[in-house]
């Protein structure tokens, strides 16, 4: 085979250059400056908040807020989500800025679709969207009680906070602890690292939830390739639960018992058995067997989390849909 000399490689690669930089030169010059449907961006998405304002059930619909709850959170973020107009455009409104991070979690709709629903390009919805979500965690966070603060100081508050839980399940119950799997589009070169048992990519959002369906704890962020039992060992509450750092109420005897007993959490067979998180009985067990029995009434207490997690997704439906976003930004939008 003959060997090419070094003039010759020299020569191929000035030329290769040359090809390369007319190529670059003949791509077609941008036409406008903005495109014709969006020019009046912010005169549509002004029209349509107001309009929905007027139609309080379809703001709620839209939205999955109420008007003066909207308000209300528009108050909070609109200092940090404000802009300046310049003497090329005029800014986006802070409630268009709202409106549009809401209706992306109430619809779960991709960005190209939210920019023909408000005339803005999508890729300053890109933009919009995460500046906002930050606004909200910033704005909302003081309402998050940290974990110290969870569970009432008092031996007789702790009683009367728990009761609801126990009424359900005949436990002193504490709340129900579960994941879910938010599903997301594979990002590049991530491998197998999000790749989960349904066999599709995901992020892990593990909550606690209480008998009031209420989130009284979440954990976003972790691979879906990790188990619900491997993602809580790697949470703060674990960390201290295992480190007794949590006020936990004294062990007492039931109603119909003297046998004093833990306030505990409960859990499905993916959690380990602990002295504060219970689980069920393994296998398939015959019918009006203690276990059973027990098996039974544990479930009523645990499938409140997954009842809740159902709730959610209804009400955000970003929550049934692929993510089509970076695992970190869907981290921060507080997925």
């Amino acid at each position: 085979m003959p060997v090419m000399s070094v003039e010759v490689a020299a020569a191929a690669f000035v030329f290769y250059f040359v090809l390369l930089l007319k190529s670059r030169k003949d791509k077609k010059k941008r036409k406008t400056w903005v495109r014709k449907f969006l020019e009046k961006g912010s005169v549509h998405g002004n029209l349509l908040v107001e309009e929905l304002r007027l139609d309080g059930a379809g703001f709620i619909n839209f939205l999955r807020m109420s008007t003066s709850d909207f308000e209300i959170l528009l108050r909070m973020v609109a200092p940090k989500i404000s802009r300046k107009n310049t003497k090329y455009r005029k800014a986006i409104t802070p409630d268009i800025r709202l409106a549009i991070t809401l209706r992306y979690f109430a619809s779960g709709d991709s960005f190209t679709s939210l920019m023909y629903t408000f005339r803005i390009s999508k890729q300053t919805i890109s933009t919009v969207v995460p500046e906002v979500c930050e606004a909200l965690i910033s704005a909302l966070k003081g309402y998050i009680k940290p974990l110290s603060l969870w569970i009432p100081a008092t031996e007789d508050s702790r009683i009367r906070w728990v009761r609801p839980q126990m009424e359900r399940s005949t436990l002193y119950c504490i709340g129900a602890v579960d994941g879910k799997h938010v599903q997301m589009q594979a990002s590049k070169s991530s491998g197998s690292l999000f790749f989960n048992y349904k066999g599709t990519h995901s992020i892990v959002f593990m909550a606690c939830v209480n008998a009031d369906y209420q989130f009284i704890y979440a954990d976003v962020g972790c691979q879906g390739r990790i188990s619900d039992g491997g993602v809580f060992k790697y949470t703060s509450l674990h960390e201290k639960l295992e480190q007794i750092w949590l006020r936990l109420p004294p062990e007492q005897p039931l109603a119909e018992g003297r046998i004093p007993v833990p306030y505990l959490f409960v859990g499905d067979d993916a959690f380990a058995l602990s002295r504060y998180l219970l689980k069920s009985f393994p296998g398939n067990l015959e019918r009006s067997t203690p276990e059973r029995i027990f098996n039974y009434r544990l479930c009523r207490a645990r499938r409140i989390v997954e009842n809740a997690f159902g709730i959610l997704s209804s009400k955000f439906s970003v929550f049934l849909k692929p993510i089509g976003l970076h695992p970190g930004k869907q981290k921060q939008e507080g997925l």
